[in-house]
């Protein structure tokens, strides 16, 4: 008996079970990390609250909490460390580019980051303000943390076990900017906060339910009030998620009318033809009309991805147009040209297109949407003005030549 009692405690449980759950745990961490680097704030974010969990219900201290969760360290560090080389291997070896949040920082500007990373770590925390998660969501988190916090600090348990379970905290809340930390982009916004922020609320609302079992003679009266607050979280949030998707289905609806018209008067034109295949150009943007609708969208600037993405004219346009034409036409270039984007990385090709347009006499009299003169068949090109952005100075810069 003792000879088995041995040999699942070195090994975690019987018949090395630990090492395959492991490697298995460690190939699945480290996928994700090459799927998205962000993710790297969740597995930080998880460990410090599974730490904090193990020593609120066990009441242990800190380094048996370590020590409990040794495998999960491991699994985490070999992870990561397996993930870089990899990726450092790919870099060398000139199969990927350093580009965005892969662009890693370098260590003499990381006292300076780290003080950055922890004044967005806490202000996420109590000031988070963006389209659809407005102040009045973080808001409603706040009651959990400070009922927790109080409860917590008033639990009879010693100076270093609530100094230890206060540290995970704050460990916890930095992790959530661990991206900031090690890489040299500044990313910000929902969908890199959904991998940290999103978890830290959950782990306080838990801890706040938690804490009261610890206090059997006020339990219901502390239960009853984070009852109470958990209707008004749901309730505004079911209306915040409401909200967002009226907003998005009008401005969906809006982009498909327009999507339909632009067809139309594509189909209609004397020079088209569903044989032929052409190198498509976009001048300008649709419209955004989800930055009118919602109330002071101007005072966001980051969220782009809630607020300033338009279907028509960004990603793949050439998707877009095939949601209600029978064949892909822009089949001469392979994609539908940004003409803003291709003039200031000053593309060859494109270059080209323009100076066939302006000898032809059609570039200076091409017009923004609805004009006339704002879709244009000329040979091979087919041209779409949504908007004048830059159409004048790439008027003047060919009009010189």
């Amino acid at each position: 008996k003792k000879e088995g009692e041995n040999t699942k405690y070195k090994l975690g449980g019987g018949g090395g079970k630990t090492f395959w759950i492991c490697l298995i745990a460690t190939l699945l961490l480290h996928w994700a990390l090459a799927a998205y680097q962000v993710f790297l704030d969740t597995a930080f974010v998880l460990l410090f609250g599974g730490l904090m969990q193990t020593m609120l219900d066990k009441k242990i201290p800190l380094k048996t909490a370590l020590f409990q969760f040794r495998f999960v360290l491991i699994t985490l560090i070999v992870a990561i460390v397996s993930y870089k080389l990899v990726f450092d291997y790919l870099k060398t070896s000139g199969y990927i580019n350093e580009a965005h949040n892969a662009t890693m920082l370098s260590l003499n500007e990381m006292p300076k980051r780290f003080s950055m990373a922890t004044q967005m770590a806490f202000k996420q925390l109590i000031h988070y303000d963006f389209p659809f998660l407005p102040l009045s969501i973080t808001y409603s988190f706040l009651p959990f943390l400070f009922i927790f916090l109080f409860l917590f600090l008033n639990l009879k348990q010693s100076f270093l076990f609530k100094f230890s379970f206060l540290f995970l905290f704050f460990l916890m809340l930095l992790s959530s900017q661990i991206h900031i930390l090690i890489s040299k982009t500044i990313a910000t916004g929902p969908r890199v906060d959904f991998y940290g922020l999103l978890f830290i609320r959950v782990i306080i609302v838990i801890f706040a339910f938690k804490i009261t079992l610890e206090w059997i003679k006020t339990k219901h009266f502390f239960q009853n009030i984070l009852l109470v607050l958990s209707i008004f979280l749901i309730w505004n949030s079911i209306i915040q998620n409401l909200s967002a998707q009226r907003l998005h289905k009008l401005a969906f609806d809006f982009e498909m009318n327009l999507l339909n018209r632009i067809i139309d008067r594509i189909e209609n034109h004397p020079q088209f033809n569903y044989q032929e295949r052409y190198c498509g150009i976009v001048f300008g943007e649709v419209a955004n009309l989800r930055t009118k609708l919602y109330p002071n969208a101007q005072k966001y600037k980051t969220p782009s991805e809630i607020l300033h993405h338009r279907l028509i004219t960004e990603w793949n346009p050439i998707e877009a147009f095939l949601y209600n034409m029978p064949e892909n036409v822009f089949g001469a270039c392979g994609k539908i040209y940004s003409a803003e984007r291709a003039f200031l990385e000053n593309d060859p090709q494109f270059n080209q297109m323009m100076q066939r347009l302006q000898n032809a006499g059609i570039l200076q009299n091409l017009k923004p949407w609805p004009d006339q003169n704002s879709i244009v068949i000329f040979e091979n090109l087919l041209i779409w003005v949504a908007q004048d952005d830059s159409l004048k100075n790439i008027q003047k810069h060919f009009q010189k030549k």
